[in-house]
C-alpha cells in the first residue's frame, strides 16, 4: 500500500513537473522565418487581443468626430480640450495641441500616456514639447470607466480622425508611455492608421515581444524599456531578451520588405531633468 502510495505521489509529482516545463516552453517565444509566419502571428493576435479586451472588429469605429469645449492660449500654440465621439461609446475627453500659424499640413502625434493629464500638458512636458515642435498633438484622457478594449477604440477613433483632417499631412505617430504603452502596441496590432510607434517605459515580457513582431513593418522606438520585474533594463539585458525578435527581423528582411525597424534608446525622457540641462 505504502509502495503504491509512494508511486502514485512519484508520477503526480513527475506530471506536475513536466506540465511546469512545458508552460515554459510555450511562454518562449518563436523566431518568425516567413512572411507566412508573420501573417499567422497577426492573425492569431489580433483575435487573441479582441477576446481578452473585447474591443471592436470595426476597422472603421464608425466615423469619429471632435468638438471642442474650450480653448487656452499657449506660448506658440492653442491648448483645447474637447470631446472625440465614436459610434456605441460615451465620448472621451481629449486635449488637441494645435501650434500657431499652421496653415500647411503638419505631422501629428496620438499620445497615450498612463500619466494625469495634468502633468501630461504642463509647460516643458510631452504635449507642449511636441507642439513648440510644430507638430499636432492629440492626448486621449483616462476614462473612469471601460475595458481594455474601450481604450483600444478610442485609439483607433482618434487615429481615424487624425488621418481625415485637411491640417495633417498623414504623417502620424502613435507614443504609448507606461501602462498605456500596452494600449499602443495592441492598437497597432488591429489597425495601420499611424506612421511610427513609440513605445515607452514598458515592460518587455514576450507578450511584448509578440506584440513588436506582429506590427505593420513600420518603423518602431522602444525607449527605456522596463524588465518584468519593472526595473530598467541595459542595453545588454534588452538584446538577450530581444534576440528572438532581431533575429525575425533578420529573417524577414528581403529586397524592399522590412518587418520592422527597431531603434532602442537608453535615455531619460527628454521631459526629465537630465535632459533639460
Amino acid at each position: 500500500m505504502r509502495r503504491l502510495l509512494r508511486l502514485t505521489l512519484t508520477i503526480a509529482v513527475w506530471l506536475i513537473a513536466v506540465s511546469a516545463v512545458a508552460s515554459m516552453q510555450v511562454a518562449q517565444p518563436s523566431v518568425l522565418s516567413s512572411q507566412s509566419d508573420l501573417k499567422k502571428l497577426q492573425k492569431r493576435l489580433k483575435q487573441e487581443i479582441r477576446a481578452l479586451t473585447g474591443a471592436s472588429a470595426d476597422a472603421g469605429i464608425g466615423k469619429p468626430s471632435v468638438s471642442v469645449v474650450v480653448e487656452a492660449a499657449r506660448s506658440g500654440y492653442r491648448l483645447q480640450t474637447a470631446l472625440l465621439e465614436r459610434r456605441g461609446a460615451t465620448p472621451v475627453t481629449v486635449s488637441l495641441a494645435v501650434p500657431n500659424g499652421a496653415s500647411a499640413p503638419r505631422s501629428a502625434t496620438l499620445l497615450l500616456d498612463s500619466r494625469p493629464v495634468e502633468v501630461t500638458v504642463a509647460p516643458g512636458e510631452y504635449v507642449d514639447l511636441l507642439a513648440n515642435e510644430g507638430s499636432i498633438v492629440m492626448l486621449i484622457g483616462n476614462r473612469a470607466e471601460g475595458s481594455g478594449g474601450t481604450a483600444i477604440d478610442d485609439a483607433r477613433a482618434a487615429l481615424a480622425w487624425l488621418r481625415a483632417q485637411r491640417f495633417v499631412n498623414r504623417d502620424v505617430t502613435l507614443h504609448g508611455v507606461g501602462s498605456r504603452g500596452l494600449t499602443a502596441l495592441r492598437t497597432a496590432v488591429l489597425d495601420d492608421r499611424y506612421n511610427r510607434l513609440v513605445v515607452e517605459d514598458v515592460s518587455v515580457s514576450s507578450d511584448f515581444s509578440e506584440l513588436i513582431m506582429a506590427t505593420f513593418a513600420k518603423p518602431v522606438a522602444i525607449v527605456n524599456p522596463l524588465s518584468e520585474a519593472g526595473t530598467r533594463m541595459s542595453p545588454d539585458s534588452f538584446a538577450a531578451a530581444f534576440s528572438h525578435v532581431t533575429a525575425s527581423e533578420a529573417n524577414l528582411t528581403s529586397g524592399r520588405f522590412k518587418m520592422l525597424r527597431i531603434a532602442t534608446l537608453f535615455s531619460p525622457r527628454y521631459q526629465d531633468e537630465a535632459r533639460r540641462q
